[in-house]
């Protein structure tokens, strides 16, 4: 053999080692290759199908057999790097081969490289609700959202955050409300997610001809008609008519989305009382109407009856009618309730053994704007004439005479009381 023939031999077997050597080193990338190369990966609604460009690392290439006969898998692991336009992702991929069937599984870390986009932003508005001053919690929709558009995007990949800015306008039967609202995402497994919606500033204006149109006038027909009536302590109502010059208009609160409180100032002076404070009235939106759903008084009032009464009580009998001088001194008064305590007496002018006197409460209640109903209850006796009971009165007083009168609750009797001035 000549020494051209050897060099021969020995280049042949030079390059089959070269190429068994490469085989043994980018075989089983190749192979891994073969599998993952046209697969996808599927990220939310987005699918990305792996290419040749997309792999950037493979290595730690491991092949196990799991199981024997019909039931052996073969497995490969590998340690996986991808590179796309919108991430890159870092991790492994196991593939299960069982015959001619493929399993293939990632398990990725992904890292952005570009922020969320305004199309989906604007996708995932519609689908978002949040919580706006005066109007409380809103569905957005494209049946409400008339105006959505995300202006400004500040993009942080590193921290795998961004915040938005969108201009928004939302329309329904009654309002239309338009302003900013911002938007803060987090990447999270290879997907912008929303993390917080919140108002940056909002304005609400109400469809043309749909605002409350509120009437003093109107309310206060309303009232006197008797379908409104206004609450006080301890249960009791304000049934006095009121008129124009007592109210004033404060202001009108938004309380919701379909709510507004119209804020009164009451000043109502009478003989007996004065009443003073804040009247609220509640309306509500309902079947394309504000209708009064309810009306509270706040009140700080007085009742003026402290002071002397002075006039007659009648006994009337089957044999005669009696009238006695009479007299109720009260002495002290509950503002909030219009209880009071007092002395009760009374004289006979040409028997003065049958004067007396005892301890009386009782108390005054606002019911209509000339008169009040009034009570008398009796205690206890300071000068008791023989043969004399305690009597129990009611009745009214009229606000323009200043006159107490009424008669005895178990009995025909009789009074009237003026108050002194």
């Amino acid at each position: 053999m000549n020494i051209k023939t050897k060099l021969t031999i020995g280049g042949i077997l030079l390059v089959v080692l070269v190429v068994m050597a490469f085989n043994k080193i980018t075989g089983p990338s190749n192979e891994v290759k073969k599998y993952v190369i046209g697969d996808s990966i599927f990220l939310g609604n987005h699918e990305y199908v792996i290419s040749k460009d997309f792999i950037t690392g493979l290595d730690n290439i491991k092949k196990t057999e799991l199981g024997k006969g019909l039931n052996k898998v073969e497995e490969i692991t590998a340690n996986l790097k991808l590179n796309t336009v919108d991430f890159k992702a870092d991790g492994k991929v196991v593939i299960y081969k069982r015959g001619q069937d493929i399993d293939i599984n990632y398990d990725l870390k992904y890292i952005p490289l570009i922020g969320v986009t305004k199309k989906q932003v604007e996708e995932d508005i519609l689908n978002a609700s949040i919580n706006l001053p005066d109007l409380g919690h809103i569905y957005f929709s494209d049946a409400n959202i008339t105006k959505l558009e995300a202006n400004e995007i500040k993009e942080n990949l590193e921290g795998n955050k961004c915040q938005v800015t969108i201009d928004l306008e939302i329309t329904n039967d009654l309002f239309i409300s338009s302003g900013q609202i911002e938007a803060l995402y987090n990447y999270d497994n290879g997907l912008w997610k929303i993390n917080n919606i919140a108002p940056r500033s909002f304005t609400q204006n109400y469809v043309e001809g749909k605002d409350l149109q509120f009437s003093l006038t109107q309310f206060i027909d309303e009232y006197n008609r008797g379908r409104l009536s206004l609450k006080l302590a301890d249960n009791k109502v304000l049934s006095v008519a009121l008129e124009e010059n007592i109210l004033s208009l404060d202001k009108i609160e938004q309380d919701g989305l379909y709510d507004k409180i119209v804020n009164l100032n009451i000043n109502k002076t009478a003989p007996f009382y004065t009443v003073t404070g804040k009247v609220f009235i509640r309306y509500t939106y309902n079947s394309d109407n504000w209708t009064v759903r309810q009306v509270i008084l706040d009140p700080d009032y007085i009742f003026n009856i402290v002071g002397n009464y002075k006039g007659w009580y009648e006994l009337n009998s089957y044999y005669e009618t009696v009238r006695r001088t009479a007299q109720l001194e009260i002495s002290k008064v509950n503002n909030k309730t219009g209880e009071y305590d007092g002395i009760f007496s009374f004289q006979t002018p040409d028997k003065p053994e049958e004067s007396g006197s005892y301890y009386v409460t009782g108390s005054i209640q606002m019911m209509q704007d000339t008169e009040d109903e009034w009570s008398m209850k009796s205690e206890k006796w300071i000068q008791q004439p023989e043969g004399y009971y305690m009597a129990n009165l009611k009745g009214i007083l009229d606000n323009e005479s200043k006159i107490l009168r009424g008669k005895n609750t178990s009995h025909s009797d009789t009074f009237e009381l003026v108050k002194s001035e």
